[in-house]
């Protein structure tokens, strides 16, 4: 590879069928973006007005999450009720949003390991917590792959700021159901290398294969545009 790959963690979570776009993934090309969909784009509304207002230390209010009028009625309805489950769910807990640097190149993979953890808050007390928000109605959990996230984004050997504890939260806003767990970077951190290695392996095992395969794994790839098992249909 001319260019270190950028791996995101979405990636490394699936098992990957078609050697096309494991080939394309591994070489680090980004191929081209897929619409998002409905709900996708609720939660990024709700993410861009949380971040801001907790632009000081302070909680949020109803007035932070204004009328969306960019969206779908549909979707307002949803938004509407999933800023009424934040306002619930952290009315109590005063966090300022903060930057984070949201990739880390890999010196013993020779990878670039790039996520969007959730959106980032400080607590008065200087605690990180890296809070994703959901309006599937269903119960959050934090699963491996957060925390080997967690662990990359600010594990030692990685040029962040020191963070002892990152704490995790997942909130379902729809639900009005929270699960957070405290995770020490440092410690996590040669389980979180492993595991992307592993995946990793995974992925060049496919590629190597060569095989195109049309499936289930299309409907989220960004190379269909050009797969040679899609290029009989686009040119009939």
């Amino acid at each position: 590879m001319d260019e270190f790959a950028s791996i995101a963690p979405s990636v490394l979570r699936r098992d990957p069928e078609c050697g096309f776009r494991a080939a394309r993934v591994l070489a680090g090309s980004n191929g081209k973006a897929k619409l998002a969909d409905a709900r996708w784009a609720v939660v990024q509304r709700l993410r861009g007005d949380t971040t801001l207002a907790h632009s000081e230390l302070r909680v949020a209010t109803e007035h932070n999450f204004s009328e969306p009028i960019d969206l779908l009625p549909e979707q307002r309805a949803v938004y509407h009720a999933a800023a009424r489950g934040y306002l619930t769910l952290f009315a109590d807990t005063p966090v300022r949003s903060v930057e984070i640097t949201k990739q880390r190149f890999l010196p013993e993979l020779q990878v670039r390991f790039v996520a969007n953890p959730g959106i980032a808050l400080e607590h008065a007390d200087g605690t990180l917590e890296l809070r994703t928000v959901r309006t599937s109605g269903r119960t959050p959990e934090i699963d491996g792959v957060a925390v080997h996230t967690a662990a990359l984004l600010f594990g030692n050997d990685t040029g962040a700021p020191r963070r002892s504890i990152v704490r995790l939260v997942a909130a379902d806003l729809l639900a009005l159901d929270v699960s957070s767990l405290d995770v020490d970077p440092d410690h996590e951190r040669p389980a979180a290398v492993e595991w992307v290695e592993q995946r990793l392996t995974r992925w060049q095992t496919v590629a190597d294969g060569g095989r195109v395969v049309a499936g289930s794994d299309c409907s989220s790839c960004t190379f269909i545009w050009d797969c040679p098992a899609h290029a009989t249909a686009r040119s009939s």
